[in-house]
């Protein structure tokens, strides 16, 4: 490895410190209370190493934001192009529990944390004009008007954001109690992947037209 790819690779290894170290204290503390200093002082660095990666706090929030709901987007936008919606849905439900268990600091923040929602809504589109988190929203709905328009739902279901917006909160209850509930002994959790493949048998038998 040269000396310039080295240097390349430590400087994204200290902007991702510094963005996971920014992440806990807002989860923590909430935006307005966190300093840029406390920041510096969780990752033993000086607030100088801040602003080499980052223009100031808010600057620092918004890529945070961008850079979670990039990857929240990169997870479910990734089997847009699957061409059965049925199996589409179950991709894209398997991909949002897999996002949110495998980086639930990330979705905490995107989506437990009520009190950080005014900061979001101050976070700008990116350059390619979406709000952050869209995309895998507008996937997820696509997929519904699909399966309405090739006849695949039981009679009645016609709306296809009314069944989008039930199919995430059925799998945003599954995480969150996956999150928060998980260690507790007395309710014997089964396998993340066994009761992810009961909720997406669930969610299927339930909204889809039965085959003969």
């Amino acid at each position: 490895m040269g000396t310039s790819e080295r240097i390349e690779r430590e400087r994204h290894a200290k902007r991702a410190l510094i963005m996971d170290a920014a992440r806990e204290l807002f989860l923590e503390r909430g935006y307005d209370a966190v300093t840029l200093r406390q920041i510096a002082e969780r990752i033993e660095h000086s607030t100088t190493a801040i602003y080499v990666h980052f223009a100031d706090k808010f600057d620092l929030f918004q890529q945070l934001v961008h850079d979670d709901f990039r990857r929240f987007d990169d997870a479910l936008t990734r089997h847009a192009g699957i061409a059965d919606p049925v199996e589409r849905l179950q991709r894209i439900g398997r991909a949002y529990v897999e996002f949110a268990l495998t980086m639930p600091r990330s979705y905490e923040m995107m989506f437990m944390r009520p009190q950080l929602k005014a900061e979001f809504e101050k976070v700008p589109p990116t350059s390619g004009g979406a709000e952050p988190g869209k995309a895998a929203y507008q996937t997820l709905v696509a997929t519904c008007v699909d399966l309405v328009h090739q006849g695949r739902l039981r009679p009645g279901l016609i709306d296809p954001l009314a069944v989008a917006q039930a199919v995430w909160s059925a799998v945003h209850g599954l995480v969150t109690l996956q999150l928060r509930c998980e260690h507790e002994p007395e309710l014997q959790w089964r396998s993340r992947e066994e009761v992810l493949g009961v909720l997406m048998t669930m969610i299927c038998e339930g909204i889809l037209r039965p085959t003969a």
